[in-house]
């Protein structure tokens, strides 16, 4: 799956797929609306989502399913979902302990990286890892444009708490760097998110990294990979 997106993991059932085979060697995809039952990992809305599937290929017989399946996509702009055919099972108890494991694993990975990348001994930055409410509507960019120097997005947040840094106030800006408009979930006004950022020594500004947003379900892994028990 590509990166620079928020990964969500869900059960649900097939409603519609979009008719029609892709032609191949143009960029397109193929749209399939999933009626959302559970949602496992990540932000995903509470009812339906449509997935694109970036392939020419026929999406195949799996896709005629009307039982419950487990799907794992990425978001990749406001509202628009994509992912691989092969990341959409049976939603059985082996595959679901899998698809978390291997989840898991992730969001470990990522944290351990970015506390080795930003923290001490070898760097100055103070990180700061909270769980923040989205207080006002994010601004946006007309796109498409020519990144030459990426835009940075301040993203207004309420402290709900404080896991790990040194931070007493209650609000906190963050500043993202992106060549497009900020991921649409996560970041909207009102929802509520797990923040890694870092504090620059030199701007004394918040940074924010896109990769490492994380819903509040997430809590307990967040707080293992943290070493936080």
């Amino acid at each position: 799956m590509q990166r620079g997106g928020s990964p969500a993991l869900f059960v649900g059932r097939i409603a519609e797929v979009a008719p029609g085979r892709l032609p191949c060697g143009i960029p397109s995809h193929q749209s399939v609306t999933y009626s959302v039952k559970t949602v496992l990992f990540g932000f995903m809305p509470p009812d339906r989502v449509t997935v694109a599937y970036p392939k020419c290929d026929p999406l195949g017989t799996r896709f005629s399913s009307r039982a419950d399946v487990l799907v794992l996509t990425v978001i990749s702009g406001k509202d628009f979902w994509v992912s691989e055919k092969e990341l959409m099972l049976a939603a059985t108890a082996a595959n679901l302990r899998q698809a978390q494991t291997v989840l898991n694993a992730d969001l470990k990975n990522r944290i351990s990286r970015y506390m080795r990348y930003h923290g001490p001994p070898g760097h100055n930055n103070r990180v700061v890892v909270f769980e923040g409410i989205v207080r006002d509507p994010v601004p946006h960019i007309q796109e498409p444009i020519v990144c030459k120097e990426q835009p940075i997005f301040p993203v207004n947040y309420d402290v709900e708490q404080v896991l790990r840094g040194d931070w007493t106030e209650k609000k906190i800006v963050a500043h993202f760097g992106a060549c497009t408009n900020l991921p649409d979930p996560p970041i909207r006004a009102g929802q509520s998110m797990i923040v890694f950022a870092y504090v620059s020594p030199w701007r004394s500004q918040v940074y924010g990294d896109l990769d490492l947003l994380f819903a509040p379900e997430q809590m307990p892994q967040v707080k293992d990979a943290l070493g936080l028990h």
